[in-house]
């Protein structure tokens, strides 16, 4: 799951489809030196999970960035709206790196 999302509402699109998105590296991240955020139509969506180097997926993400310009496939999820007319926040799932 992609972390952060709540911040960034806006930058999630409402379809029911797959997502195309871009990781980018952030190493002058005042909070994470190997931050890795997450792009749609070039505004910020998320953030890798803090650590996402040391995860089993972590050679897959670097590999990503070199060989596929660090295009990710994802989906929404989440967003729903509850009887009361008020939403729950949508989050992405990468789908592949």
């Amino acid at each position: 799951m992609v972390k952060g999302t709540s911040h960034y509402q806006d930058s999630i699109p409402d379809v029911e489809t797959v997502i195309l998105g871009r990781l980018e590296l952030e190493p002058d991240n005042e909070y994470d030196r190997d931050a890795c955020a997450i792009y749609i139509d070039g505004k910020k969506a998320g953030y890798l999970q803090r650590g996402w180097k040391h995860q089993q997926w972590g050679a897959a993400v670097v590999n990503c960035i070199k060989e596929k310009e660090g295009v990710v496939r994802m989906v929404r999820v989440g967003g729903f709206e509850f009887e009361d007319g008020s939403s729950a926040y949508s989050s992405l799932r990468i789908l592949q790196f």
